[in-house]
This record gives structure tokens, sequence and C-alpha cells, in this order.
């Protein structure tokens, strides 16, 4: 799960206002044609993942994200560890959740992560093991930066995941996410109150009622569409408020 989302939606609007501010060209030379993405039909996309009966949803987005990442700039991962952000990230809450953006800040002060084989994933809040050495990190796995999507803006948020998958929030608490197997989500307008559950945006197409996103979630394939979504394209903030916050890594 997600923790304390007003005050971090602030956080991130702001860093998101000064960020346009010191790149003012980034936004306005984004524009592309392509018509749609999908990562699940790339090699680069981690495999659906299963976070167990602990709020590490935080985690398996920011791993997803980066090992999609890291392979995209041709490093090779199998799996990062998700057990050392929640045990060992300091801005984060173990099982009772975290952000990306923090377990992003933590990956670069930590200099990257551990493979999942090393720290491997116990689904529940443990002491960080201080005994493996930083040289074991994944080669590739450093982060230097990420960027945030500007909130409630469809445009930046296509234009982001045609680079890379993001990992982005929504509302879960509700029967068209818990339950959803097919299909595409359309929940009514104000439907969600606060995000609450960080997942992986993977890319977005296109049927007869228009856009939509796809969504890769870690509840494990035996979840929707094994594994994942389809959430419709809605102005603002979002069918489940799933345009409120994104982050992705840069470099």
């Amino acid at each position: 799960k997600l923790s304390k989302s007003d005050d971090i939606v602030k956080t991130f609007k702001i860093q998101t206002f000064f960020k346009s501010i010191k790149n003012p060209f980034h936004f306005f030379f984004k524009k592309s044609d392509k018509e749609k993405i999908n990562w699940n039909q790339t090699e680069y996309l981690s495999p659906v993942k299963n976070q167990g009966q602990c709020g590490s949803c935080y985690a398996f987005s920011t791993t997803n994200v980066l090992e999609t990442f890291m392979r995209i700039n041709n490093y090779t991962v199998d799996r990062l560890s998700e057990q050392q952000i929640v045990d060992c990230s300091p801005y984060d809450y173990g099982c009772e959740g975290g952000f990306m953006h923090t377990s992003f800040d933590f990956i670069i002060e930590n200099g990257g992560l551990l493979k999942n084989s090393d720290y491997e994933y116990e689904a529940k809040t443990q002491n960080c093991s201080t005994s493996l050495i930083a040289t074991k990190n994944v080669v590739g796995s450093n982060l230097t930066e990420y960027q945030f999507v500007i909130p409630d803006s469809v445009e930046d948020l296509k234009e982001s995941v045609l680079k890379t998958p993001v990992a982005i929030a929504v509302d879960a608490n509700n029967l068209y996410f818990r339950f959803y197997k097919q299909g595409v989500i359309e929940a009514p307008d104000n439907y969600s109150k606060s995000i609450n559950h960080a997942v992986v945006l993977v890319g977005f197409d296109y049927d007869e009622d228009g856009m939509y996103w796809i969504i890769q979630n870690s509840w494990g394939k035996d979840w929707g569409d094994n594994g994942f979504c389809k959430i419709r394209v809605k102005e603002g903030e979002g069918v489940l408020q799933c345009q409120k916050y994104g982050v992705y890594p840069v470099k």
C-alpha cells in the first residue's frame, strides 16, 4: 500500500513544477505520433510477481520498472531484491507501505540493489541485513536520476511510457479493481478518493471507445488478466486516480 498520499501528492507536484522550470523544453518537445505501446509484448518487461500478505506494492512497482529500464539500456538482470527495499529503505515503512520515488531515493543512495537470490523476498518486515556489501549490487542497478510525470497529464504519462514503464498508483480499494478479470475498467467520475496501491504502467492502446492504459499488478498471475488490467483514459486524475502520481528512471 501507499502511505500519506495527500502529503506526498503535494510534494511531488512541487518537485515536478521545479523540474519543469529547470528543464522547460522537456515538456514542449515530447510529441510523438506513435499509436500504441505494450512493454509486455517485448523482452524487456519483468514478469508478474506476487507481493503476498505484505503492503510492499511500492517495492514491486519500483523493481519491475527499474529492471525493465536496465534491460532497455542493455544490462542483464533477473530479479532485484524487493525485500532490501522493504527492510532497508529509511524513507518507507516496510510492509506498512511506501512510495516509489522514495524507494528510488534509497536505491540512489545505496548505489543500486542486490539480486533477489542474495536477499530473498519474505513478505514481512525484517531488520535490514547489513552483512551484504554494496559491491554485490547488480551491475546497472545504480540509478542516479528519476523523473516525475506531470500530475493529471494524459499527454505526459503517454510520452513517458513510450520511453519506459512508469511506476504509478491507483485506488485499489474497490470492486472494479479487486475483482477485475477482463475488459476496460471505467469507474464513474469522482469515484475514487485516494491512491493506495502501486502498480506499473506498461503501455496504452485503443478500442472502439477510445484509449486505455495497460497496467501490471503485483498480486500474481491469478489476479486479473494474467496479472494485468486495462483502465480507461480520461482527462484529469483519471479512472481510479491512475494519472495522479507517476515516476520513472531517467539514468
